[in-house]
């Protein structure tokens, strides 16, 4: 089924915050059009009649191309499940930072009282990894920032992580820098 862009509205609960190829994805549909539907999910909003749980990186390349519509698969579910199936199809992405994993499994366990066991259950990704990023959901504005910019490592940031936010700015300043950032075991002796 098609149906028009104007009618769609991204989902505010998608763990993916960051959509790179646009422009490059945008060409490819002006040449082959869209490989693969968008799935949604009807919603009650005056403007919009269906939010997208997956498919939004080509929902936004479909605009970039000038399309006016888009082939979807509308099906019914609720939050729960809306949200359940985002995570799964990004986190079998290799694109999506640690922070939008961190994030997206934070928001399972906040907003539909998920346990580890059931993420690790719905997604396939090890205890050790979901228990790992949720603790670095826990970082601060600052020590985001410097995990996204590259001035500190992921496994540096995890230490960061464990230490608790009011004293976090001041692990920071230790452990992060410009140019070639410290490792974990670095970090340790710092």
């Amino acid at each position: 089924m098609e149906m028009t862009i104007g009618k769609i509205r991204p989902s505010p609960t998608n763990p993916r915050r960051v959509f790179n190829g646009i422009d490059e994805l945008a060409e490819s549909i002006k040449a082959q059009g869209i490989l693969q539907e968008l799935l949604v999910r009807p919603i009650e909003h005056d403007e919009y009649e269906v939010e997208i749980v997956f498919g939004e990186r080509r929902f936004r390349a479909a605009k970039a191309a000038g399309l006016t519509f888009v082939p979807v698969q509308v099906r019914n579910m609720g939050d729960k499940e809306a949200h359940e199936l985002q995570m799964i199809e990004n986190v079998q992405r290799e694109d999506l930072t640690l922070l939008e994993e961190a994030d997206g499994y934070q928001a399972l366990v906040d907003r539909h009282g998920y346990t580890v066991d059931q993420i690790v259950e719905r997604t396939g990704k090890t205890r050790a990894t979901v228990y790992a990023r949720l603790k670095l959901a826990s970082l601060t504005k600052d020590a985001r920032e410097a995990l996204e910019s590259g001035r500190m490592v992921a496994s540096t940031a995890l230490l960061v992580a464990r230490v608790p936010m009011a004293l976090q700015a001041r692990a920071l300043k230790l452990v992060a820098r410009d140019g070639e950032p410290r490792s974990a075991r670095e970090a340790m002796d710092a």
